[in-house]
């Protein structure tokens, strides 16, 4: 079965996922598992949110650039996610090993792929798939000024910076 991870708290139901049932044990976090305003970027800030978790699967944000990593046998690597010239690409996952998966953002992405990035989960076939999507930035970029908020909101969109 897939199921989209969701971000907002309001859209989670914990009646909905038995997480009892899942193949791997799954946790959610907005930053790093340590720090929710902590960044994951490097090696030693991914090494010690490794040592920390105590779940084969844990999604983050906070960086709004979609990717991950994962631990296997104690070392760390990065996980890249959608390509430009693709509009998805799966991860399958392996039981042995650990992962911090980021979804990557629906707005304000920040690893200069303008597309809304997001994942979905298969509990049954274990694997993660990344995905990009077209949206229309314009119409989006002209909400933000409407509502007031900072420009430079509305022009990163279009670079995905």
């Amino acid at each position: 079965m897939v199921q989209p991870c969701r971000q907002g708290r309001g859209d989670l139901d914990p009646g909905r996922v038995d997480a009892g049932k899942l193949p791997l044990r799954a946790a959610a976090s907005h930053g790093s598992p340590l720090d929710e305003d902590e960044y994951l970027f490097g090696a030693e800030e991914v090494e010690q949110a490794f040592a920390y978790l105590d779940r084969d699967l844990t999604f983050f944000g906070h960086t709004h650039v979609q990717g991950g990593f994962t631990s296997t046998r104690r070392r760390a690597r990065m996980i890249s996610g959608v390509r430009w010239d693709e509009e998805s690409a799966a991860l399958d996952l392996n039981p042995d090993d650990v992962y911090l998966i980021n979804p990557g953002a629906i707005g304000q992405p920040r690893d200069g792929d303008p597309r809304a990035a997001y994942v979905l989960y298969d509990t049954e076939d274990r694997y993660v798939l990344y995905c990009r999507q077209e949206y229309d930035i314009s119409a989006v970029q002209a909400k933000i000024r409407r509502a007031g908020l900072p420009d430079i909101l509305a022009e990163r969109l279009a670079v995905g910076q």
